[in-house]
């Protein structure tokens, strides 16, 4: 086996390495906002009524101080941090399931090539 090859197909399993473990990630944020407890706390408790909360409060008379609506607008940015944090996590998952086909095929290819050249 020559050392381009070993390099080739060392990269190309610790690139696969990491698509699994980005699928595996997304898979378990899936069983998770599907569970009863999930829904009840984050989805509909932080992402709406929490949100929904801190938009009515942001508007409240006796919260437009400046270290109130700091602290408000702080808070609702809290919300997008973490559902844009989710929906990274979706992303890179559903990257790698597309890129996890081609790596297999790409690694069966070096190897298939390897024995055909060794």
């Amino acid at each position: 086996m020559n050392t381009e090859t070993q390099q080739d197909i060392a990269q190309i399993e610790i690139t696969m390495e990491q698509a699994k473990m980005s699928i595996d990630k997304m898979e378990a944020l899936i069983r998770l906002e599907n569970h009863p407890d999930w829904k009840l706390i984050i989805g509909n408790g932080y992402f709406e009524k929490e949100a929904i909360r801190l938009v009515a409060l942001k508007a409240d008379v006796q919260m437009q101080g400046d270290n109130e609506q700091r602290d408000v607008l702080r808070q609702i940015d809290a919300i997008g941090s973490v559902r844009e944090y989710l929906r990274s996590i979706y992303y890179f998952g559903r990257t790698s399931e597309n890129s996890l086909a081609a790596d297999r095929e790409t690694h069966t290819e070096l190897l298939n090539e390897d024995v055909t050249n060794g």
